[in-house]
C-alpha cells in the first residue's frame, strides 16, 4: 500500500512540486482521494497569493515550524512584483521596508525572496500600496532595490553615440550629394589648381576636356 503522508485539513502547508507555485504557503482546505486504487491522496490548498489549486499530496510539505510561515511585520506598504521568470506576469505582493522603499520607484528591478526566505529571485515593481489597500498577509519581503543608474547611465552614452555616428553619415551622405551637383569641368580645374601637389588631377582634368566635357 501507498504510504499515505499526515497532510489534514487546515494543516500549513509549502508547495515542493516543480511547478509555477513551488516554494509557496497555503491552507489545506481540502482532502479527497484519486486514482485506480483511490489511494492516491489530493489536497486542495489556498494558497496566501489568494488562489485555489490542487495538489497530489506528495507535492506539498506540512510545515512544521511556524516561523516558516509567518507573516511579516514592522512594514507599512506592499511591493506588487512581476517575477522576471514567471513568464505570466502574475501579480506578487511583498512586504515593503523603509529602507528599500525610500529608494525605490515603480518600474525598479528588485531582489525578493520568493518561494522560501533563502532564495532570490528577480523582480519587477508594479506598484507599491499600503498594508490597509492590500488587506491580506505578506510573508516574504523585498530583499533589495537593484541600483542600475551607472548600467542606464553606458546605455544613454552608447545609445547618444550612436545617434551622433547617424547623424554624422547623414550629414555627410547630403554633402556629398550637395557638391555632386556642382561637379562641372570648372570645378575640377579649381581642384586641380588647389592640389597642384597632385599632377594627376591635372591630367584627368586635361583627359577629361579633351573629350568634349
Amino acid at each position: 500500500m501507498i504510504q499515505i503522508r499526515n497532510i489534514e485539513l487546515n494543516d500549513r502547508v509549502v508547495i515542493t512540486s516543480d511547478c509555477n507555485n513551488k516554494g509557496y504557503t497555503g491552507v489545506v482546505i481540502g482532502t479527497y482521494y484519486a486514482g485506480y486504487s483511490r489511494h492516491c491522496k489530493y489536497v486542495m490548498i489556498h494558497l496566501d497569493k489568494g488562489i485555489k489549486q490542487g495538489y497530489n499530496q506528495r507535492s506539498v510539505r506540512k510545515i512544521e515550524n511556524k516561523g516558516e510561515c509567518e507573516n511579516m511585520t514592522g512594514f507599512n506598504r506592499v511591493a506588487i512584483v512581476n517575477l522576471l521568470e514567471d513568464y505570466s506576469k502574475k501579480d506578487y505582493a511583498f512586504a515593503l521596508y523603509d529602507t528599500e522603499f525610500r529608494v525605490l520607484s515603480v518600474g525598479d528591478l528588485v531582489v525578493v525572496n520568493a518561494r522560501g526566505k533563502d532564495n532570490r529571485v528577480l523582480g519587477t515593481v508594479k506598484e507599491v500600496m499600503t498594508i490597509d489597500e492590500y488587506g491580506k498577509g505578506v510573508n516574504a519581503q523585498v530583499v533589495a532595490v537593484v541600483n542600475m543608474d551607472a548600467y542606464n547611465a553606458r546605455i544613454e552614452e552608447e545609445n547618444k553615440a550612436k545617434e551622433v555616428a547617424k547623424k554624422k553619415v547623414a550629414i555627410k551622405k547630403e554633402l556629398e550629394e550637395e557638391i555632386n551637383k556642382r561637379k562641372t569641368v570648372e570645378f575640377y580645374e579649381e581642384m586641380a589648381n588647389k592640389y597642384s601637389d597632385n599632377p594627376r588631377l591635372a591630367e584627368l582634368v586635361a583627359e577629361l576636356k579633351g573629350l568634349g566635357a
